[in-house]
């Protein structure tokens, strides 16, 4: 996500280890959506989650 400039952090298991717990997940990528201003900047970041996913957008 930095490589396309889209502000983004990981989270850790020792972070959330409730929640990751239930999951079973050692990470997350979080977004905060509120942060992008127009569609075109949550469309740009849906297809790069899609894209890393690898999965069509």
């Amino acid at each position: 996500m930095d490589a396309r400039r889209i502000n983004s952090a990981l989270s850790y298991r020792e972070f959330a280890q409730f929640d990751f717990g239930d999951k079973d997940v050692d990470w997350c990528l979080r977004l905060s959506p509120h942060y992008y201003n127009t569609e075109r900047e949550v469309d740009d970041v849906a297809a790069a989650v899609a894209e890393l996913a690898g999965r069509p957008a």
